[in-house]
């Protein structure tokens, strides 16, 4: 007897502008990381911003137009499109 198990997948994309949002994450990543135990905070910042530049110009945003099962919150749920 033979049984086949199928998985769904759902990708979930977060998207964050929110200034104060991503400054609040920093300072989280920032004080949990041992990348950034012994730096000073405006360093730590500075790198983290640059890694966040980096990703954003490899990053593709999903599309509508992909054949994609998605979720995609905005801003921390100010927006959630399904």
């Amino acid at each position: 007897q033979s049984h086949k198990s199928q998985v769904d997948v759902i990708c979930v994309e977060s998207i964050c502008t929110d200034v104060k949002v991503l400054h609040a994450n920093m300072l989280q990543k920032i004080a949990s990381s041992p990348d950034y135990q012994k730096m000073l905070q405006e360093d730590a910042i500075a790198d983290l911003t640059i890694r966040m530049a980096n990703y954003e110009k490899v990053y593709q945003e999903v599309e509508d137009e992909e054949d994609l099962v998605y979720v995609k919150v905005v801003n921390i749920a100010k927006k959630v499109i399904a």
